[in-house]
């Protein structure tokens, strides 16, 4: 179930930058504490900057 939890942050994280809640979306990358998906995770984190 992790890796099902893992994949939606990152959706989520998708969610709150196309919204503008780059807050928001910075919450989601930090709660997810998994490296399966870190490459989605670097380009999440590229477009908060």
């Amino acid at each position: 179930m992790g890796l099902h939890k893992a994949d939606c942050h990152l959706e989520y994280a998708r969610l709150y930058l196309a919204m503008d809640k780059k807050e928001d979306a910075k919450k989601m990358i930090h709660k997810m504490g998994y490296h399966r998906r870190d490459v989605d995770v670097e380009e999440i984190e590229e477009k908060l900057l």
